[in-house]
This record gives structure tokens, C-alpha cells and sequence, in this order.
């Protein structure tokens, strides 16, 4: 009978490791797709969204370069608004493609973003000197050329910004998945440790367990 007793404790210990260990195991993969939410995913989306605003001002301050009649202005814009934008733009590629690409079809598109996006920056030292020698009909007409090279890589950063927003999701959904099924299978465990004791505790109360405390107690006497 005291090795059933033993035993019945030694599962509730077991049980009792058991829901220690899945709970930490648990905790520390949680806290590892928050913190790759935090650290990658949000960042990631954060400069997507900047880079979609700063290229569609490029096409806008190319326009108002070339739309300019004074010299002194078109060379304030150029200077001051185009370039400065055109290098950040160029610095924050640089940041993403090293860090934040990450799986082949983000690759994929990102490149098929920078092939159509080179092209497109290829063209606008002809359209800017176009603009400020006052030719604003061949400016407009390279314009109008280089648009749908624009609108493509353009869309392009749109799909990848959609991308990075559904993998987000997924690895929000995928947490939140996780925080309810460990709850499910620590409430479970721990159920089953409280029927455990429950089952000892019925047992030392009823009459068997009496008269076993009983009979021990009459041979410790003799």
C-alpha cells in the first residue's frame, strides 16, 4: 500500500516538472516571436512605408524642377529637396536589403524593385537638365516616358509592403495560437495533479487507509 502511496506522489511530481517545463518552454517561444515581431517585422514595415512616400516625392519634385522658370530655384530644389531625398532613399535600400529581406519571393520582388527603379533614376538627370534649359516639352515627354517605369517599381513596394504585412500577421496569430494552447495543456496538466491528490486525499480519509494506519500503529506497539 505505501508504494502505491509513493507512486501516486512521484506522478504528481512528475506532473507537476511537466507543467514547469512546458510552461518555460512556452514562454521562451513567445518571447522569441515577440521579440522578431519588434525587431523585424515592424522595422521592416516602418521603412517599406517611408520608402513608398519618398519615391512617389521624387517624381513630384522632378516635375516641379522642370515646371521652375527661375534658375536659382531649380538649382535650390535639385540641391536641397531632390538629392538629399534620392540619397536617403538610397542609404534606407541599403539598411533593408541587409537586414530585413526574408524569404526568396521578398527577394524576388525587391529585386525586380531596384532593376525597374535604377532605370528609372537613369533618366532623371536628362529630364532635370531638360527642365532647367527651359525645354519643358522634351522634360514632359521624358516624363510621361519614364512613368510607367516609375509605377512599376512603385507597385513594387506596395506587394512587398502586403507581404510584410501578412507575415506580421501570421506571426502575431501564430503567438497568440501558441499563449492559448499552452494554456490549454497547462490547465489540462494541472488537472490531472489535482485529481492525483484528490484521489490520495479520498484515500487517506476512508477506512481502509485507517485501519492500515491502525495496524501499523499495533505492531510499532508490540
Amino acid at each position: 500500500m505505501s508504494r502505491r502511496v509513493f507512486g501516486t506522489f512521484l506522478v504528481i511530481i512528475i506532473v507537476m516538472l511537466a507543467t514547469s517545463s512546458v510552461t518555460i518552454s512556452k514562454l521562451f517561444t513567445m518571447n522569441s516571436n515577440a521579440r522578431e515581431i519588434a525587431q523585424t517585422w515592424v522595422p521592416s514595415i516602418q521603412l517599406m512605408g517611408w520608402m513608398n512616400g519618398a519615391v512617389s516625392d521624387v517624381p513630384r519634385l522632378v516635375l516641379q524642377i522642370t515646371l521652375e522658370t527661375e534658375t536659382e530655384e531649380m538649382t535650390e530644389l535639385e540641391k536641397e529637396e531632390l538629392k538629399p531625398l534620392l540619397k536617403q532613399i538610397q542609404e534606407k535600400l541599403v539598411i533593408y536589403e541587409k537586414q530585413y529581406i526574408s524569404n526568396k519571393e521578398e527577394a524576388i520582388l525587391y529585386e525586380h524593385f531596384k532593376e525597374k527603379w535604377v532605370l528609372y533614376l537613369n533618366h532623371l538627370p536628362s529630364i532635370v537638365a531638360a527642365g532647367k534649359e527651359n525645354k519643358f516639352d522634351v522634360a514632359n515627354r521624358m516624363i510621361k516616358e519614364t512613368y510607367p517605369i516609375w509605377q512599376d517599381a512603385n507597385n513594387t513596394i506596395n506587394q512587398i509592403i502586403d507581404m510584410k504585412n501578412k507575415e506580421a500577421q501570421r506571426a502575431s496569430q501564430s503567438s497568440f495560437t501558441l499563449f492559448e494552447s499552452s494554456i490549454l495543456l497547462i490547465l489540462f496538466l494541472n488537472l490531472i495533479a489535482f485529481i492525483l491528490i484528490a484521489t490520495i486525499v479520498l484515500w487517506m480519509s476512508s477506512k481502509e487507509f485507517k485501519e492500515l494506519i491502525y495496524l501499523l500503529t499495533r505492531s510499532q506497539e508490540k
